[in-house]
Parts: C-alpha cells; structure tokens; sequence
C-alpha cells in the first residue's frame, strides 16, 4: 500500500470519526439496535483501540520481534465504566493517539515500518500492517456511531481482512 493512500485514510477517517462524534451531549446515549453499545460506549472503545493500536505499531516499529497482546474488549467496557466515560477525555484520546500515528505515518522510512510484532490472533504484523488496520476498525464503528447518532439500523460492510478485528469470521 502506498503511504500517500495510507496517510489520506487515516486523515479521512479521522475528520469522519471527529464529525460523527460533535454531537449534543443527549445524543451520546443513542444506540444503533437493541442491546448495542451506545455512541458513548462505542467512542471509549475507538479511543482506548486507538491508543492500543498506537502502542502495538510502536512496538512493531522500534521493538521488532517483539509480542503484543490482545485484549478482552467486553471486559475492557464492563470493567473501565465505557457507559459513564466522559466524552471529551475519549475525543482527546483518540485524536491525539491519530495525531501521533499520522505522524509516523509520515516520517518514518520504509524500512523501519516493515518491522514487524507477532499478535497472538493475527500473527506476525508490520508497521505497515498496522496503520492500515487501525483506520480499517475505526471505519466499522464510525458506521454504528452515525447510526445510532441518526436512529436507524446499522449493517456491517464486512471485508475479507475484518477479522483482523474481531468484526468477521477468520478465514479458513
């Protein structure tokens, strides 16, 4: 994937996520269906995945060879308070984690983002890797937030990669 492809996904998908989320604070309660997170629960989510994403490019940039761990996401919202988390804290989060990684997006030489970690799920995983994978599962939620923002119904747009983020069935 070319780096100017790259750094142009990671800019629009930002901006998309920064315009969904600048809603009334009423609106943060919305869900897309029953027994879905809310835009609140779904904007703590995006901002600790990107942070987590952020800090797994790092470690497959300047530690290559090195581990990531994967982490229980429903555990994470149950046992982080996802429904009560403030709004703002979770924007900042997100775009300053955004802000840095379109960074090294950006600097970075070649060479060094073609290190790579090992995921235990996804196994071995390149700087590469993950600066496309990381906008890719902000871009499934943006959906489910603009939905529920909006009232309606939320379908997923599944792709053959989405399993690399838990939104789809790992291919066999």
């Amino acid at each position: 994937m070319q780096r100017q492809t790259i750094v142009r996904h990671l800019r629009a998908n930002r901006d998309r996520i920064l315009r969904a989320t600048d809603l009334p604070e009423s609106a943060f309660g919305r869900t897309y269906g029953p027994g879905k997170w809310s835009v609140r629960q779904l904007l703590a989510h995006l901002a600790d995945t990107e942070f987590i994403g952020l800090w797994r490019f790092c470690r497959a940039v300047a530690e290559p060879g090195a581990t990531v761990e994967s982490f229980d996401e429903p555990r994470w919202a149950s046992g982080l308070g996802y429904d009560s988390r403030p709004t703002r804290g979770a924007i900042d989060l997100f775009a300053s984690s955004r802000a840095t990684l379109l960074h090294y997006a950006e600097t970075l030489d070649d060479a060094r983002l073609a290190n790579a970690c090992r995921h235990p799920e996804k196994g071995l995983m390149t700087g590469w890797d993950w600066l496309a994978l990381i906008p890719a599962h902000a871009d499934h939620h943006v959906g489910q937030i603009e939905a529920a923002a909006a009232g309606t119904p939320w379908q997923p747009q599944l792709t053959a990669d989405s399993w690399k983020y838990g939104a789809g069935p790992r291919p066999t």
